[in-house]
């Protein structure tokens, strides 16, 4: 499952009883749906698809920096550093 899933999932399953949520297609909810469990009454089923309407998801994250991407701003700190500590008066 991924994050988009898991977030409409557990928003879904805060107000019903569900087995879980699938999305055909991200732009278009009425490929979207809800599998309820057996004992959702009615109004649970409305109120989840009311949540469902109009869910908005989180902006995605951004990605994790690499390992090098990570180094490089060590080193671009580190030379800050050093820089400031040049300038710095004896």
């Amino acid at each position: 499952m991924d994050d988009f899933s898991a977030e409409l999932h557990g928003a879904v399953a805060a107000v019903c009883p569900i087995f879980g949520v699938a999305i055909v297609e991200l732009n278009d909810k009425s490929t979207w749906r809800i599998d309820f469990q057996p004992i959702a009454t009615t109004a649970q089923k409305v109120q989840a698809q009311d949540v469902l309407n109009a869910f908005v998801p989180s902006p995605p994250k951004p990605p994790a920096p690499t390992t090098t991407e990570l180094l490089a701003r060590v080193t671009k700190l580190e030379t800050d550093v050093a820089d400031l500590k040049a300038k710095l008066p004896k």
